[in-house]
């Protein structure tokens, strides 16, 4: 049975594709996968085949195929595009001849893989994998181009960052930054912007920009010996800065490594890793990063980070949720926090009850560690109404980013009998 009819009038042939029902079967998938792969042999691509999700399939005669296939597929950036392959198949005898037809990414509505119109605001998403065939191709370009512009004779070295910009279609806007061998044999950095039109066959590259680019990279030595004074002087103030700048309440206990990077002859930045103790009487770890100007005898400091370290051989919490639910009695209720979190409890209470109870301390509390910097506390206090009476209540409250944030909710709460 034919599935193609011809036209009266105009002899054109019109083809009634068929919807196939299960695109999961291995001959199918077989046929996507050479899609992707004579499509990668042709245009220099490295698209990583990943699924099929639609088909159709088309009767040209008793041993002729032709499918049309939706394809998911990774592109070099690692997006996960959709495309549509068209697939000839003639099977002369026990053999298949499979033929390439077309091969397009697809931006229909219903199948939005990325902007068919160029984003209202810039954005630059980093480069997954640099050395990735054609991200290498647009680089030497970019210094060909140069060279040809300007007269040069710049030597492609290495990229060693790179960005990326959705323009819409199949067009793509990168940002490298290079390193390029001049005629003097010195290795230099640069920056190249590269505009890439219909990246997906024809590939038209366009040099947009070309700049000598500073190249900054940290330095960092490790500290022979983290219990020489200026070192514990730097520690300390890291830590007190850090209290001032958060309300936390940390108590230094020891610096066990550390590193400097010598910015000039009068400037250093410190990566130090220290212990301290919380507010919860627990020792953990902390990597705080100094920045220190030295202006004739007076020096000058500044935080510029801190974090929490959870990393494998330094274990100061569960980084995972636990299995168990462990409440650990909080030994100092007069903590800041602990206080917030009862008056922060209290204050959603009165919201749901539509009451003005006003705060009377926290009796008793409880942590559990969640996972990461999030705890969960579980606080007795005491409240007053306007007529004097005293209720007690227990409250828990998830603080999320403990840390640094405090994010509060009020996970539940009931009156305790006085």
């Amino acid at each position: 049975m034919s599935v193609s009819s011809k036209g009266c009038a105009q002899g054109e042939v019109v083809e009634k594709w068929i919807k196939i029902p299960d695109v999961k079967g291995h001959c199918l998938q077989q046929v996507a996968k050479f899609a992707v792969e004579k499509f990668n042999a042709e245009h220099g691509d490295c698209l990583i085949f990943d699924s099929i999700f639609e088909g159709w399939y088309l009767e040209l005669g008793s041993n002729n195929l032709k499918y049309r296939l939706h394809i998911k597929a990774i592109d070099f950036l690692g997006r996960l595009l959709i495309y549509e392959a068209v697939v000839f198949e003639e099977k002369p005898d026990k053999e298949r001849i499979r033929k390439l037809i077309s091969f397009v990414i697809i931006l229909n509505p219903g199948h939005c893989v990325g902007p068919v119109d160029p984003p209202k605001v810039d954005k630059w998403i980093k480069i997954p994998n640099l050395q990735a065939a054609f991200v290498i191709e647009i680089s030497k370009f970019a210094v060909h181009e140069f060279n040809i512009k300007y007269k040069d004779y710049l030597v492609f070295d290495s990229i060693y960052e790179g960005w990326y910009m959705e323009m819409g279609r199949d067009d793509l806007k990168f940002r490298l930054k290079l390193k390029a061998i001049d005629c003097l044999k010195r290795v230099n950095s640069y920056e190249a912007v590269v505009f890439v039109k219909n990246i997906l066959s024809k590939k038209i590259l366009i040099l947009e920009s070309f700049q000598l680019s500073s190249l900054v990279v940290e330095k960092w030595i490790q500290i022979p010996s983290v219990k020489e004074p200026c070192v514990q002087v730097v520690a300390k103030f890291a830590v007190d800065e850090f209290n001032r700048k958060y309300g936390n309440i940390l108590k230094f206990d020891s610096v066990y490594e550390g590193w400097y990077w010598e910015l000039s002859p009068n400037s250093l930045k410190y990566r130090l890793h220290i212990k301290a103790i919380d507010f919860l009487d627990r020792c953990l770890n902390y990597e705080f990063v100094m920045f220190e100007v030295k202006y004739h005898s007076e020096r000058v400091r500044k935080l510029e980070s801190v974090v929490i370290i959870v990393s494998p051989g330094h274990n100061v919490g569960p980084v995972d949720v636990p299995k168990e639910e462990k409440w650990i009695q909080i030994p100092n209720l007069l903590i800041s926090l602990v206080v917030d979190v009862a008056k922060f409890a209290l204050d959603q209470i009165n919201i749901k009850l539509g009451d003005s109870k006003k705060f009377d301390g926290v009796y008793k509390a409880w942590y559990m560690e969640m996972g990461l910097d999030n705890l969960k506390f579980r606080v007795h206090f005491k409240s007053k109404d306007c007529l004097g009476r005293v209720n007690s209540f227990e409250a828990i409250v998830l603080v999320k980013h403990f840390f640094s944030l405090k994010i509060m909710s009020l996970e539940s709460y009931k009156l305790l009998c006085s």
